[in-house]
């Protein structure tokens, strides 16, 4: 009988330290990805959502080219190109290698097309054209896209050429990180949406057969826009030192989403874990409204009113892009608008309301007086401005 009540006892034991130890398990259970490095953002508002060492420094590889994508599209808007401008291939450009649209020296293209071959096939040769077209050379064009990179407080990145490809043994390489290609993928997408279509185009004819010149199609390196329901670009990169790199972003819903992966293991990684990012930030985030119009949240001081606490309420519906898990987690702060003072008409704008999940801002809306708020007497103010002076209250 003994024996059995310590057979008993012992499994009672084991169990309770097996489920003891499967708290902190589970607590620690978080998305990942097996690359190195990723990031998941909203595009709207630029908040990232998810990150796995988004400040590490690496190398962009043909990511580079979305800040030529850029600067080509800034170009025309700005009066300084045109979409039917002849670039011209340069020996030069005609000689760089890798993925290529098979320029031939002095053969030319359209700006547009030429911008096609490198959004589509990511192509380097047209890469560089552009880059002399545009700036001269292709120094003084990178020289704009580090401008650029510095203006957009992508602080962490370098570039060396306009296409991403290695540079020789002991020269400085392109550097960026997940953040700073999120915030550029961001500003491109955001800025010039027409890129999407061009990003999302899986083939297209640059060069019909002429002569001993074959034809030549334009095939999308980003396969997920095959395979990912909303997903309509952005931009792949690959080299030895890079390995795998894409930023994807895909619409669902009027919602878009950013994502990045740098130096997956191979393109089906890329693919896969981008889809495996998209998929978490579409099944588990979406817009809330955290705080609707009208809503009373506190009040804000008002030294010389006749009440020292003027209530107030949200001007507007609060919007927020919320993880489920957080949306009772917000909380607010208001914040009264500069100089401050009596008297206040009721929804008189007074303020901003801040909404926080954790230390982190999610949204602000405009906190207005809920009630009018007249000023107080001399005597009052007075007593008050004594009263402050002596507790050192500002």
């Amino acid at each position: 009988m003994v024996k059995r009540a310590c057979v008993g006892f012992s499994l009672v034991l084991i169990v309770l330290l097996l489920l003891g130890n499967s708290g902190p398990a589970m607590a620690q259970l978080a998305f990942d990805i097996p690359a190195e490095i990723g990031l998941l953002m909203e595009a709207s508002t630029g908040r990232i959502l998810w990150a796995k060492n988004p400040e590490m420094q690496t190398e962009p590889a043909s990511l580079a080219k979305l800040m030529t994508m850029l600067l080509v599209y800034e170009a025309v808007e700005n009066g300084i190109a045109t979409w039917n401008d002849r670039v011209v291939a340069s020996p030069y450009a005609a000689s760089v290698g890798g993925s290529t649209a098979m320029l031939a020296p002095g053969e030319s293209f359209t700006l547009l097309q030429m911008l096609k071959a490198i959004a589509i096939q990511s192509a380097n040769d047209a890469s560089v054209a552009v880059a002399e077209h545009l700036a001269g050379s292709e120094p003084a064009f990178v020289a704009a896209m580090n401008a650029k990179a510095r203006e957009l407080g992508m602080t962490s990145t370098r570039y060396v050429n306009a296409d991403g490809l290695p540079v020789p043994a002991g020269a400085e390489p392109n550097l960026t990180t997940a953040r700073d290609v999120a915030t550029l993928a961001r500003t491109l997408i955001t800025k010039y949406p027409q890129v999407l279509e061009l990003t999302s185009t899986w083939q297209e004819t640059l060069r019909e057969a002429v002569g001993n010149r074959p034809r030549f199609d334009l095939i999308n390196t980003n396969r997920l826009i095959l395979r990912y329901p909303g997903a309509d670009g952005l931009k792949t990169g690959w080299t030895e030192a890079a390995g795998y790199n894409l930023v994807a972003t895909a619409q669902r819903n009027g919602v878009r989403l950013i994502s990045v992966v740098m130096r997956a293991e191979s393109d089906e990684a890329r693919v896969s874990q981008s889809a495996r990012i998209l998929d978490y930030g579409f099944n588990n985030f979406g817009w809330y409204v955290v705080l609707p119009k009208g809503q009373s949240v506190g009040s804000v001081r008002l030294p010389d009113g006749v009440q020292e606490q003027l209530p107030v309420r949200a001007g507007e519906d609060l919007h927020a892009f919320l993880h489920r898990a957080d949306v009772n987690r917000v909380t607010y702060r208001v914040i009264p608008r500069d100089n401050l003072s009596a008297p206040v008409a009721v929804d008189e704008v007074v303020g901003e309301i801040v909404a926080y999940v954790g230390d982190e801002e999610v949204g602000r809306v405009a906190a207005i007086a809920a009630a009018d708020m007249g000023r107080a007497n001399f005597f009052v103010r007075t007593f008050r401005w004594l009263r402050d002076l002596v507790s050192g209250r500002e």
